[in-house]
Protein backbone atom coordinates (compact mmCIF):
# COMPACT_ATOMS: atom_id res chain seq x y z
CA UNK A 1 0.00 0.00 0.00
CA UNK A 2 1.03 3.59 -0.38
CA UNK A 3 2.66 5.03 2.68
CA UNK A 4 3.25 8.63 3.59
CA UNK A 5 6.95 8.11 2.91
CA UNK A 6 6.29 6.66 -0.54
CA UNK A 7 3.77 9.35 -1.35
CA UNK A 8 6.23 12.05 -0.32
CA UNK A 9 8.97 10.43 -2.39
CA UNK A 10 6.73 10.32 -5.46
CA UNK A 11 5.76 13.96 -4.92
CA UNK A 12 9.43 15.01 -4.64
CA UNK A 13 10.32 13.11 -7.80
CA UNK A 14 7.42 14.68 -9.72
CA UNK A 15 8.47 18.11 -8.48
CA UNK A 16 12.00 17.41 -9.73
CA UNK A 17 10.68 16.61 -13.19
CA UNK A 18 8.58 19.75 -13.22
CA UNK A 19 11.61 21.85 -12.24
CA UNK A 20 13.80 20.26 -14.92
CA UNK A 21 11.14 20.79 -17.53
CA UNK A 22 10.81 24.43 -16.48
CA UNK A 23 14.56 25.03 -16.77
CA UNK A 24 14.65 23.36 -20.17
CA UNK A 25 11.62 25.29 -21.41
CA UNK A 26 12.96 28.68 -20.31
CA UNK A 27 16.24 27.94 -22.04
CA UNK A 28 14.53 27.40 -25.38
CA UNK A 29 11.53 29.70 -25.04
CA UNK A 30 10.41 31.40 -28.22
CA UNK A 31 7.50 33.58 -29.18
CA UNK A 32 4.31 31.51 -29.54
CA UNK A 33 4.07 32.05 -33.30
CA UNK A 34 7.50 30.44 -33.80
CA UNK A 35 6.38 27.17 -32.21
CA UNK A 36 5.16 25.02 -35.09
CA UNK A 37 6.60 21.59 -34.32
CA UNK A 38 9.04 20.07 -31.86
CA UNK A 39 12.58 20.42 -33.20
CA UNK A 40 14.71 17.36 -33.81
CA UNK A 41 18.14 16.97 -32.18
CA UNK A 42 19.93 18.74 -35.06
CA UNK A 43 17.54 21.70 -35.10
CA UNK A 44 17.81 22.02 -31.34
CA UNK A 45 21.61 21.94 -31.53
CA UNK A 46 21.55 24.60 -34.28
CA UNK A 47 19.29 26.81 -32.18
CA UNK A 48 21.55 26.49 -29.15
CA UNK A 49 24.63 27.07 -31.29
CA UNK A 50 23.14 30.28 -32.64
CA UNK A 51 22.02 31.57 -29.25
CA UNK A 52 25.25 30.67 -27.45
CA UNK A 53 27.74 31.24 -30.25
CA UNK A 54 28.97 27.65 -30.41
CA UNK A 55 31.56 26.61 -32.97
CA UNK A 56 30.77 23.79 -35.42
CA UNK A 57 32.66 21.16 -33.41
CA UNK A 58 30.74 21.89 -30.20
CA UNK A 59 27.47 22.16 -32.14
CA UNK A 60 28.07 18.68 -33.57
CA UNK A 61 28.81 17.29 -30.09
CA UNK A 62 25.62 18.91 -28.75
CA UNK A 63 23.63 17.39 -31.62
CA UNK A 64 25.08 13.93 -30.93
CA UNK A 65 24.37 14.34 -27.21
CA UNK A 66 20.75 15.32 -27.86
CA UNK A 67 20.28 12.45 -30.29
CA UNK A 68 21.70 9.85 -27.92
CA UNK A 69 20.03 11.13 -24.76
CA UNK A 70 16.82 12.01 -26.57
CA UNK A 71 16.34 8.38 -27.56
CA UNK A 72 16.91 7.23 -23.98
CA UNK A 73 14.56 9.89 -22.58
CA UNK A 74 11.88 9.08 -25.16
CA UNK A 75 12.01 5.39 -24.24
CA UNK A 76 11.58 6.16 -20.54
CA UNK A 77 8.74 8.59 -21.31
CA UNK A 78 6.95 5.88 -23.29
CA UNK A 79 7.33 3.39 -20.44
CA UNK A 80 6.08 5.93 -17.91
CA UNK A 81 3.12 6.78 -20.12
CA UNK A 82 2.15 3.10 -20.39
CA UNK A 83 2.34 2.76 -16.61
CA UNK A 84 0.22 5.87 -16.09
CA UNK A 85 -2.35 4.64 -18.60
CA UNK A 86 -2.54 1.29 -16.80
CA UNK A 87 -2.94 3.12 -13.50
CA UNK A 88 -5.68 5.37 -14.83
CA UNK A 89 -7.61 2.39 -16.18
CA UNK A 90 -7.91 0.78 -12.77
CA UNK A 91 -11.08 1.28 -10.79
CA UNK A 92 -11.96 0.34 -7.21
CA UNK A 93 -14.00 -2.46 -8.79
CA UNK A 94 -10.82 -4.00 -10.25
CA UNK A 95 -9.70 -7.20 -8.57
CA UNK A 96 -6.87 -6.43 -6.14
CA UNK A 97 -7.30 -2.71 -6.84
CA UNK A 98 -5.15 -1.33 -4.01
CA UNK A 99 -2.41 -3.88 -4.56
CA UNK A 100 -2.33 -3.06 -8.29
CA UNK A 101 -2.30 0.68 -7.58
CA UNK A 102 0.56 0.20 -5.13
CA UNK A 103 2.60 -1.84 -7.61
CA UNK A 104 1.98 0.60 -10.46
CA UNK A 105 2.76 3.57 -8.21
CA UNK A 106 6.10 1.99 -7.31
CA UNK A 107 6.80 1.30 -10.98
CA UNK A 108 5.84 4.87 -11.88
CA UNK A 109 8.11 6.24 -9.15
CA UNK A 110 11.07 4.24 -10.47
CA UNK A 111 10.37 5.39 -14.03
CA UNK A 112 9.97 8.99 -12.91
CA UNK A 113 13.29 8.80 -11.09
CA UNK A 114 14.94 7.30 -14.18
CA UNK A 115 13.50 10.11 -16.32
CA UNK A 116 14.64 12.80 -13.87
CA UNK A 117 18.13 11.30 -13.82
CA UNK A 118 18.24 11.08 -17.62
CA UNK A 119 17.37 14.79 -17.86
CA UNK A 120 19.96 15.64 -15.22
CA UNK A 121 22.65 13.55 -16.92
CA UNK A 122 21.86 15.22 -20.25
CA UNK A 123 22.10 18.67 -18.70
CA UNK A 124 25.39 17.81 -16.95
CA UNK A 125 26.82 16.50 -20.22
CA UNK A 126 25.70 19.64 -22.03
CA UNK A 127 27.34 21.86 -19.41
CA UNK A 128 30.62 19.96 -19.88
CA UNK A 129 30.64 21.17 -23.50
CA UNK A 130 29.98 24.83 -22.66
CA UNK A 131 32.06 27.67 -21.31
CA UNK A 132 31.00 29.44 -18.09
CA UNK A 133 29.76 32.39 -20.18
CA UNK A 134 27.64 30.09 -22.38
CA UNK A 135 26.21 28.38 -19.30
CA UNK A 136 25.22 31.75 -17.88
CA UNK A 137 23.52 32.65 -21.18
CA UNK A 138 21.69 29.31 -21.16
CA UNK A 139 20.47 29.85 -17.60
CA UNK A 140 19.25 33.39 -18.25
CA UNK A 141 15.45 33.34 -18.55
CA UNK A 142 14.13 34.27 -21.97
CA UNK A 143 12.41 37.65 -22.04
CA UNK A 144 11.17 39.78 -24.95
CA UNK A 145 14.21 42.02 -24.43
CA UNK A 146 16.81 39.28 -24.81
CA UNK A 147 15.16 37.21 -27.56
CA UNK A 148 16.21 37.62 -31.16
Amino acid sequence: MLTNKRTARIAVICLGIALMAGVTMKAFAEPEEAKIASPNHQQLAERIAEKLGLNRDVEQKVSELFERDGQKIHKIQEQLHKTQVALSQLTPNSKGYLKQVDALADKSAKQTKALTMAYAENRASLYELLTPKQIKMLETPATPDNQK
